[in-house]
């Protein structure tokens, strides 16, 4: 039967025949009564009749089948880093005898030669932003500045370029995103750098790249090479792309409330392919399976999708939402009314259309107003 004519039957039998033009009753009121009755009574056949039988079924496959998003349980997330060199030879130089061996001093260092200065400067521009410039390079066999510029252009994203260096006073890791002007010509590279930039960055750039804030911000400019004195050397540069990736487990949230059923029934399925659902775990038992690993049960249920109930509203999956698609099939042992169609079909069976209308009979009854109204044509 469908949903408009049982409730043109509830208005005859309310009102004791046809309705007069002047009886205020709402159809839309009388329908929702009508889907009330059929969750109720649906339920009711389960545990009295269902139930009492040892069936595991839903009565009549009342099924209310919706298209849901998947989202985040919570916003765990992960970092990756890939880091590549391209190198270039600094202040490293090496005194060697005869074999091509190095010579040591008394601490066990290598002599250097006074090869070619390395200068790394850097000076205020305006505001926050200095201006870096590394020169003297000398880039190894089949690379130079073109290279670099190439080179340095590739980062993506978020990332970060380096200068690996064994003198830890000068700055080594500069925020890609703070970074402007980057320009490498002959042997020589500059460019301006933000450091206020630097707080829009990942936590684990802004850590890496902390050192060389504090460095150009409160120190004097380091030459590194024989007029320094020191034994520093710049062996090559780096650029380090860093990935942040989703790790937080999917979820999804239930459209509506379905009625309630032993071992949560009312959510019958979840699933891409309604011949492989999700496999439904209840929280304890989530707990149990994940800490059996000597007969390996934990990591066989890391291979199969299967959800927990959270709460009353939100279905939490053992798969990342990375690992998920973006949106599921859920079918729910549910009437609702919102997406129930006057014309459509009512999914109950025959002999229940009577005890549907019963049902509506009781609970607008009661509520039912007088008709007060003197529909008697007066004799003139």
């Amino acid at each position: 039967m469908f949903l408009k004519k049982i409730s043109e039957q509830v208005k005859r039998r309310l009102l004791g025949g046809n309705p007069s033009s002047d009886v205020k009753i709402d159809d839309r009121e009388i329908q929702l009564h009508i889907v009330q009755a059929i969750n109720e009574l649906l339920k009711l056949e389960t545990f009295q009749l269902h139930d009492a039988f040892g069936q595991s079924s839903i009565p009549h496959f009342l099924l209310g089948t919706y298209t849901v998003d998947v989202d985040s349980y919570g916003s765990t997330s992960a970092v990756t880093t890939q880091t590549t060199n391209f190198s270039a030879d600094g202040y490293s130089s090496q005194w060697v005898d005869g074999s091509g061996n190095a010579w040591i001093d008394g601490s066990g260092n290598p002599w250097l030669t006074g090869g070619g200065e390395i200068e790394v400067n850097w000076s205020l521009n305006s505001g926050t932003t200095y201006n870096i410039e590394i020169s003297n390079i000398p880039y190894n066999t089949g690379e130079d500045n073109s290279a670099m510029n190439t080179f340095y252009y590739s980062i993506t994203g978020n990332g970060t370029f380096n200068i690996s260096s064994t003198d830890n006073t000068i700055p080594k890791v500069f925020y890609q995103g703070a970074i402007t002007d980057f320009v490498a010509v002959n042997t020589s590279l500059s460019f301006k750098y933000d450091v206020s930039q630097i707080s829009n960055a990942l936590a684990e750039i802004q850590t890496a790249a902390a050192a060389t804030s504090t460095i150009i911000t409160t120190q004097s400019p380091v030459i590194i090479g024989g007029n320094s004195g020191q034994l520093a050397e710049i062996t090559n540069f780096s650029k380090t792309e860093y990935t942040e990736s989703d790790v937080s487990f999917g979820s999804v949230t239930l459209p509506v409330q379905p009625v309630s059923l032993p071992d949560n029934m009312g959510i019958w399925s979840v699933h891409v392919d309604p011949l492989d659902p999700f496999i439904p775990l209840p929280v304890h038992g989530v707990g149990i399976y994940n800490r059996i690993s000597h007969t390996n049960i934990s990591a066989a249920f890391n291979n199969v999708n299967t959800y927990r109930i959270e709460n009353n509203k939100t279905l939490v999956f053992n798969q990342l939402t990375t690992s998920l698609p973006d949106q599921l099939t859920i079918q729910m042992a549910v009437v609702d009314p919102d997406i129930l169609g006057e014309l459509d079909l009512l999914p109950i069976p025959a002999d229940m259309e009577g005890q549907v209308i019963s049902k509506v009979l009781q609970l607008m009854g009661v509520n039912m107003a007088t008709d007060n109204v003197n529909n008697e044509n007066p004799v003139v």
